[in-house]
Parts: structure tokens; sequence; C-alpha cells
């Protein structure tokens, strides 16, 4: 069964592969004297860089916000939620945890504290 946790170690995962691959580019265009290249590859790694350390400090330091949400519409896996802020924001759900939830109901969500990736999502109990 999937879960949120083995969700964001891929995309950390997935981040280092891209700074792996960026960093290659960036030394092959270096090597050619291709200086926008340089450049554009040099601020996508770095970008990604930024990422994954942010992204590797949530997973390790456990640091969590808690946001209580209200349900306005549900298409599958991803569900449409209001934030306390009153904007919308997209969410997608794991497959297991489809039907658990309807329109209007108030969720509670568990995210990352600095990239806000989801941890967990529960229902409310009123």
């Amino acid at each position: 069964m999937k879960t949120y946790s083995g969700a964001n170690r891929f995309i950390l995962f997935s981040s280092i592969g891209f700074i792996v691959v960026t960093v290659a580019q960036l030394l092959v265009n270096l090597h050619y004297q291709r200086f926008f290249f340089v450049v554009l590859f040099g601020l996508l790694a770095a970008g990604f860089g930024v990422f994954a350390v942010f992204l590797a400090l949530d997973l390790i330091v456990k640091d969590q916000k808690t946001m209580s949400v209200r349900v306005v519409r549900l298409d599958r896996e991803i569900i449409t939620i209001r934030k306390p802020n009153g904007k919308k924001r997209k969410i997608r759900i794991m497959p297991s945890e489809i039907g658990k939830f309807g329109e209007g109901e108030t969720l509670e969500l568990i995210l990352t504290k600095r990239t806000g990736r989801i941890v967990s999502v529960k229902g409310e109990t009123p």
C-alpha cells in the first residue's frame, strides 16, 4: 500500500536524480563553453538542491503543522479543499482513502513544515 511518506521519499530521490543529471549537463556545457546553458543548468541544479535540502530536513526532523480544511469537490483521487484563509487547493489522496471523505466534510491535514507536503489526511470528528 502506498503512503504519503513513501511518496515524499520518492520525490526526494527524484530530486536528487535531477540534480545529478543537471550537474552532468552543466559540466558538459562548461566543457564546450556554452555560457547560456551553463547558467541555465546551474540555476536548475541550485533550485533542485534547495528543494532537496528542505524536503530532506522535513523528512528527518519531522516538523509538522496541522491545517483544518473543508472539502469543496471530489474527483476520484483529487480533492479540492478550502484552506482556512479561503483559498482553494487540490490535493491527491492515496487510492486506499478514496471514498472515505465527502463534500462539505472537514478534514485535518498534517503537512511538513517547510515544503507543505502532505504527511497524512484525517477526517475530523465533531
